[in-house]
């Protein structure tokens, strides 16, 4: 069984901004969706999946 989900993608990690899979733009000042209880996306309903911003560390998946 497939759940239908929104993911929600932080931009960068300096603004609390996500974008959602479903258009919408999200500004959360502190913490992540997940750490204010957010379940559903407040635009489509569906479940809400977090993706906080990751940082890229130079080296660690590079080939050269």
């Amino acid at each position: 069984m497939t759940v239908d989900a929104c993911n929600w993608k932080q931009e960068d990690d300096d603004w609390g901004t996500y974008e959602t899979d479903c258009g919408g733009s999200f500004n959360i000042i502190d913490g992540t969706p997940q750490d204010n209880g957010f379940k559903y996306c407040c635009y489509c309903g569906k479940t809400l999946v977090g993706h906080p911003f990751e940082y890229f560390e130079y080296g660690e998946n590079d080939d050269g």
